[in-house]
């Protein structure tokens, strides 16, 4: 996907984008309960809501080849990112077990299908469309799953990964 020309771009950056669009432009849930995170357990004080995202780093990974016979100055990523989709599980209620995931309003299965719709192939842009990536937003090595044993107490998370390609800034 050419745009203008590839920006240099910031992990913190892409943190950002990815939080907006799921927030902000797709509405999946309110933009003040999509956190940015170094860890997907960092939010060890839940919001007070019943579902939450956050969006954290994964590996970032030079391209090596390119970097040592390509004589740039500006190195290329292969990172991931995650999403994790949290939501009360309500186990002190009757008949509420399983509705975390297949809640049709509130349900993590359901939120995990709103983030994989938002972000396939997404390709960020800025005010002049030049492009932060390098190539579209994908699916992840990793894919997405539920976690077994999610660190808050009568919460449940259903994580996705995300391949990202990009000109790390190394000189700002």
């Amino acid at each position: 996907m050419a745009g203008l020309r590839n920006l240099l771009v910031k992990p913190e950056t892409l943190l950002s984008l990815v939080g907006t669009k799921l927030g902000t432009t797709d509405q999946i849930v309110d933009p003040n309960y999509v956190y940015v995170a170094l860890d997907e357990n960092q939010q060890t004080n839940p919001p007070d809501t019943d579902l939450y995202l956050t969006v954290v780093l994964g590996p970032q990974r030079p391209d090596q080849p390119l970097i040592t016979g390509g004589g740039l100055d500006t190195p290329e990523f292969h990172g991931q990112l995650a999403v994790v989709v949290w939501n009360r599980l309500y186990l002190d209620q009757a008949g509420r077990a399983d509705s975390y995931l297949k809640d049709a309003t509130l349900g993590a299965l359901e939120a995990l299908r709103k983030v994989l719709k938002s972000l396939y192939l997404f390709d960020p842009t800025d005010s002049n469309s030049n492009y932060y990536l390098t190539d579209v937003m994908r699916p992840g090595d990793g894919g997405w799953q539920v976690k077994p044993r999610p660190a808050l107490p009568n919460w449940g998370c259903v994580a996705s990964t995300w391949q990202c390609k990009y000109f790390v800034d190394l000189v700002s």
